[in-house]
């Protein structure tokens, strides 16, 4: 069995800190860059990240997972 979550798909990228918690390092958080980034405001992503920013890519948990996913390897 594989661990197709976020942290080991190619598209995923992670990142140290969170703009509204620069403080806090976030271990297993990035951002998803699958397709292109959204424009639009975002809210709470339901992870508690709200954000002025008028758009971006989704910011994930490393042990999150979709139906996109793209191994490494690929």
């Amino acid at each position: 069995m594989t661990n197709d979550s976020c942290m080991t798909c190619r598209y995923w990228l992670a990142i140290d800190r969170h703009a509204d918690f620069p403080d806090e390092p976030l271990a297993h958080w990035g951002m998803c860059r699958r397709y292109p980034p959204a424009v639009g405001h975002a809210q709470d992503s339901g992870y508690g990240f709200n954000s002025d920013t008028p758009g971006g890519w989704p910011i994930t948990d490393g042990s999150d997972w979709c139906g996109e996913y793209g191994g490494k390897d690929e």
